[in-house]
C-alpha cells in the first residue's frame, strides 16, 4: 500500500485478460479493471530474458546471492499489464518506472499448518521511492564488506578480525563518509513473551541482531578497534568478541557530493554477519615434579594436567624465563613445536630472579583452531658447578641439530657459561641450518635460532657469520609466509618478534638499563621502558659507545649497523603490506630501540 495516499499503487492500470485466473489468488487486484490503493501481490512467476551475446539468463549477484536482472524479467503479451513477478516464493521483483514518489509499505503473511493448527506470521518493509535525477541516477552507494582476516574461514575470537568495506561504483567527483555499527544476535528486546503467549498473530521476533552499545563494542576505543572511528576498515583486536557468539558489522557509505546538492538517495550501505569461533582451553595447570634443583644438571619433570576444549585435538609447546622480573624478558622455547605430548622432562640454565636463583617456566595449551592459553610455575635453580658446565658443552656439540639449538640456549642463558664454550656448538648449528637439509626451518625453528643468537649477542658474540645466519632466517621467514602482523598482535612473543629481538641484539651501541631509560625519560611500548628517545636526542642509542661484551672495531659497527637496519625494513615492509591505513601502529618493545609500524591515516586527496 502507498502510505498515506489514496492513489493506485501501479501507474499504469489495466483490465486483465479473461485466463488471467490460472495465475493464483483468484485473479490480479481481486479482478478488478482498476488498481486498488491497497494491492495484493499474487503469484506472478518471472520468466527469464537471454542475453543476446551469450544467450544466458541475465543475472547479478549482490551480497553473495544471485538474482535475475530487472532488464532481463519479461511477461507474456497478455500480462503486459503486469508490473511485478516473484523469481521465487520469496523475492518480488518490480519494473522500473512503476512506483511513483513516496513511501510504500509491503507486508508478508506466512502460514504454516502443524498439528492441524494454523500459525501465522507477518513482517512489513517499508520504503521511499524518490524522483530521480541526473546527479542520483546510478551513483548511490553500493557498499560490499569482505572479511580479510589471517584466516578467512573462521573468525577466531582470540584472535585479529579485519573487515573491509568498498563502494564498488565509486565516484570520482566525490568523497565518501562512512559510519559501522556493530550487532549482536539475541534476545530481541521488543519481545513480550506474554503477549506471544495470548496472541496466536503475535509476530515479533524473539530473536534478533540486536545493536550493541558502547559499552559493549566501542568503535572510539583503541584497545577495542584498531582502526578510526570513520574509516572503511576495521580491526577488531584479540579477545573482543566472544567465542560462541554471531555478530553483524554494517558500514553505512554517504556521498558527501550528494549531500551538498540536497538529493536524498545519497546513502548505502553493506554487512557482513558471521559467528566467532575459538573458546580459549580452560581448566588446567601446570606441575612440576620438584620445585629446586641445580642448572643444568637436576632434570625437572613438567606436566599440562586438566586441560580441555571443545576445538580438539590439544598441542602443548613449553617455554622459561631466567629473569622474568626483567622489562624487557621473553620466554625461551623448550620446545621448538607443538605437540600432542603434555609433559617435559628437561634440564634448565640458572635462575636470576631474586636471591633464590627463581626461574619461570610457562606451558602454552593450543586448540585446534589456534586458540591458546597459558599456565606458569616458578622454582629455585642454584648455579651449576663447572664439571656440570663442561659436560653440557660438550653434549651440545656431539648433540642433533635442534637438540643442540635448546641445549646451546640454555648454555647461553647461564651466566657462569663463557663465549667461548658455546662457539663451537653454535657454528655447527649455523652451518646445519644454513645448508638446508639438517634443519626443517619451520615457523617456530626460526624463533627457536632467533632466541638462541640472542642470547649468543649476550656473550658477545657478534661476528659477520651470526649476522648472516640472521639475514638468512629473515629471509626464510619472508619466504614461508612466517611474518603477521595479525599474529604478532596476538603473541607478542611470535617468530616476528624473535626476529626482530635477534637484530636488536646485535645492533651496535650502549642500550641503557631499563632504570636509565626511565630516569631519561625515554618512551616504551607495551608498558615498558624502551629507548626511544622522548624530547633528547642526545640520549639516544650511539654506535661506538663503550659497551662490556662489545668485540668489534667501530668500522665493522658501522657495517653491520646498516646491514641490520636493511633487514629490519625488509620486515617492517611485509608488515606494513598487511596493515590497514590508520591502524593503530604495531609496537615492538625491546632492550635496545622500540620499533613501532603503521600507515598514515590521511591521503592527499583528502580521501
Amino acid at each position: 500500500s502507498k502510505v498515506g495516499s489514496s492513489e493506485p499503487c501501479f501507474a499504469a492500470p489495466a483490465p486483465p485478460p479473461d485466463d488471467f485466473s490460472g495465475f493464483g489468488g483468484g485473479g490480479f487486484g481481486g479482478g478488478t479493471s482498476t488498481f486498488r490503493r491497497l494491492e495484493v501481490m499474487n503469484d506472478v512467476p518471472c520468466m527469464d530474458s537471454l542475453d543476446p551475446t551469450t544467450g544466458e539468463p541475465m543475472t547479478f549477484t549482490y551480497r553473495g546471492k544471485d538474482y535475475k536482472h530487472a532488464g532481463g524479467v519479461t511477461l507474456p503479451t497478455y500480462l503486459s499489464a503486469v508490473k511485478y513477478c516473484l523469481s521465487t516464493p520469496t523475492i518480488l521483483i518490480i519494473q522500473p518506472n512503476t512506483l511513483t514518489a513516496g513511501d510504500y509499505k509491503f507486508e508478508v503473511n506466512a502460514s504454516k499448518i502443524v498439528a492441524s493448527e494454523e500459525r501465522r506470521s507477518s513482517l512489513s518493509l517499508t520504503i521511499t521511492m524518490v524522483e530521480t535525477s541526473d546527479l542520483s541516477t546510478g551513483r548511490m552507494p553500493m557498499v560490499t564488506v569482505k572479511m580479510e582476516s589471517f584466516s578467512e574461514e573462521k573468525v577466531i575470537a582470540g584472535g585479529i578480525t579485519r573487515l573491509r568495506a568498498e563502494v564498488t561504483n565509486a565516484q570520482n567527483d566525490t568523497s565518501y563518509s562512512y559510519k559501522w555499527s556493530a550487532y549482536r544476535y539475541g534476545i530481541n528486546p521488543d519481545y513480550s513473551a506474554d503477549a506471544a503467549g495470548f496472541d496466536a498473530g503475535y509476530a515479533v521476533q524473539q530473536y534478533k541482531y540486536v545493536e550493541m552499545s558502547p559499552i559493549d563494542f566501542n568503535f572510539s576505543d583503541p584497545e577495542q578497534v584498531r582502526t578510526g572511528a570513520t574509516s572503511e576498515y576495521l580491526v577488531i583486536a584479540p579477545n573482543v568478541l566472544s567465542a560462541g557468539m554471531k555478530y553483524k558489522f554494517k558500514l553505512v557509505a554517504t556521498d558527501t557530493f550528494m549531500v551538498q546538492q540536497g538529493i536524498q538517495d545519497n546513502t548505502g550501505y553493506g554487512e557482513l554477519d558471521f559467528e566467532a569461533e575459538g573458546l580459549v582451553p580452560s581448566g588446567g595447570s601446570i606441575e612440576v615434579s620438584n620445585i629446586s634443583g641445580t642448572a643444568l644438571e637436576t632434570v625437572f619433570s613438567f606436566q599440562m594436567f586438566g586441560w580441555g576444549s571443545e576445538d580438539l585435538p590439544l598441542e602443548y609447546q613449553f617455554s622459561f624465563m631466567t629473569d622474568y622480573n626483567a622489562a624487557f624478558a621473553q620466554p625461551i622455547k623448550l620446545t621448538s613445536v607443538f605437540t600432542e605430548r603434555a609433559y617435559l622432562k628437561t634440564v634448565l640454565p640458572q635462575g636470576e630472579t631474586g636471591g633464590q636463583n627463581m626461574l619461570r617456566v610457562l606451558g602454552t595449551v593450543r586448540s585446534s583452531l589456534g586458540a591458546t592459553a597459558s599456565a606458569y610455575v616458578d622454582i629455585s635453580v642454584r648455579p651449576p658447578s663447572q664439571a656440570v658446565i663442561d659436560a653440557r658443552v660438550e653434549q651440545a656439540a656431539k648433540a642433533d641439530p635442534e637438540t643442540a639449538m635448546v641445549m646451546t640456549t640454555m648454555l647461553a642463558k647461564s651466566e657462569a657459561v663463557t663465549a667461548e664454550q658455546i662457539t663451537p656448538a653454535l657454528q655447527a648449528i649455523q652451518t646445519a641450518v644454513e645448508d638446508g637439509n639438517s634443519v626443517a626451518l619451520t615457523q617456530e625453528a626460526v624463533s627457536a635460532m632467533a632466541d638462541l643468537i640472542s642470547a649468543s649477542a649476550e656473550k658477545g658474540i657478534l661476528t659477520d657469520e651470526v649476522l648472516a645466519t640472521m639475514d638468512y632466517l629473515v629471509e626464510q621467514a619472508i619466504a614461508g609466509g612466517y611474518i603477521s602482523v595479525d599474529s604478532s598482535l596476538e603473541n607478542p612473543a611470535d617468530t616476528t618478534y624473535a626476529l626482530f629481538n635477534g637484530l636488536d641484539s646485535m645492533t651496535p651501541g650502549d642500550a641503557p638499563s631499563y632504570s636509565e631509560a626511565r630516569r631519561l625519560g625515554l618512551k616504551g611500548g607495551r608498558n615498558k621502558g624502551g629507548m626511544v628517545p622522548c624530547d633528547n636526542p642526545a640520549v639516544a642509542r650511539r654506535l661506538q659507545a663503550a659497551v662490556s661484551t662489545e668485540t668489534r672495531t667501530p668500522k665493522s659497527m658501522y657495517e653491520q649497523y646498516y646491514r641490520i637496519t636493511a633487514t629490519q625494513q625488509k620486515l617492517s615492509s611485509v608488515m606494513l603490506s598487511q596493515m590497514y591505513p590508520g591502524e593503530v601502529p604495531v609496537s615492538f618493545s625491546m632492550a635496545g630501540q622500540d620499533l613501532f609500524l603503521g600507515k598514515d591515516f590521511s591521503k592527499p586527496d583528502g580521501g
